[in-house]
């Protein structure tokens, strides 16, 4: 049951990466096309429609950061991008291996970005303490970096948990969220609240499971992401609800999520498919989660 969980976090440990906060301040000709598909992406109602077409877009970032390697916008679209891909489409399919490549994707572009801070690039390598000791020079305006890097970082070592070279990177990856709950929990609708309300439900218990910290977690997200968004109730349900043995609420909660009528909510219109998606595969399949 456990290893079932790991994979399935990984749909929602960050799946709002690109359907969050305003994505890029258009520099050029790309990033402002780019930030114009992004719209249309999240009005989108049919999930389907967006796995088969985002390769597309994948192929042209790609041929775009190779023309403009250092272009801070094009490195954090794609690292978006790829993680976002493989957290909603590949994971759901069961397509582990795929999701791995598209994570270290997405975690090479975001690290390229945070190396073009000369006080991270000295660090990223090195001792764990050196690396943590400068999460304090990063500001405000560094949160979505540091967050598509931990969020891809994340990905990439939860679909390699048979390596220990990925597990050794596990501190790094959670610390880099830490700085980015200090500095604005909010940002992609709390997202960082997901992240970190899986993992202490997933954790073995005395192994740094703690469900009073994945319980507040989760209740900060469902709050920042308001009643129009389902993703963070269908995440509680799955994660927290299931681990404290709650199952007359986690009915009533993916049931609830799959009855709500969000066909006004344009905002939120994919990621509500999804998270409708899921609650209903969950339900189909809740012997598996108690």
């Amino acid at each position: 049951m456990m290893k079932t969980k790991i994979k399935i976090s990984l749909l929602l440990l960050g799946v709002s990466s690109i359907f969050g906060c305003s994505m890029l301040s258009p520099a050029s000709y790309l990033t402002e096309y780019f930030d114009k598909v992004k719209s249309s992406i999240i009005s989108q109602r049919d999930p389907e429609l967006i796995r088969q077409g985002m390769p597309t877009l994948m192929i042209l970032l790609d041929a775009a950061v190779a023309q403009d390697p250092d272009n801070p916008e094009l490195l954090l679209t794609a690292s978006n991008m790829y993680a976002t891909y493989a957290q909603a489409f590949m994971l759901s399919n069961g397509e582990v291996e795929r999701a791995s490549i598209q994570y270290k994707k997405a975690k090479d572009y975001a690290l390229k970005l945070l190396n073009q801070r000369s006080f991270f690039a000295k660090v990223a390598n090195g001792p764990f303490e050196d690396f943590e000791n400068v999460m304090g020079q990063f500001q405000k305006c560094d949160v979505a970096d540091l967050y598509a890097a931990g969020n891809a970082w994340l990905g990439w070592i939860l679909t390699n948990t048979n390596s220990m070279e990925a597990l050794s990177e596990l501190p790094q990856a959670l610390t880099l969220m830490k700085r980015v709950a200090e500095l604005d929990d909010s940002y992609a609708y709390g997202g960082v609240h997901l992240v970190f309300g899986a993992y202490y439900a997933i954790q073995p218990p005395g192994a740094g499971r703690d469900l009073k910290k994945s319980k507040e977690h989760f209740l900060r997200a469902i709050k920042l992401a308001g009643k129009k968004s389902l993703l963070p109730k269908v995440a509680y349900a799955e994660f927290y609800l299931t681990v404290a043995g709650e199952e007359k609420l986690f009915d009533k909660i993916l049931n609830d999520v799959i009855n709500t009528d969000s066909s006004d909510d344009i905002e939120f219109a994919l990621i509500n498919a999804i998270a409708k998606e899921r609650a209903k595969k969950i339900l189909k399949n809740r012997d598996d989660f108690f």
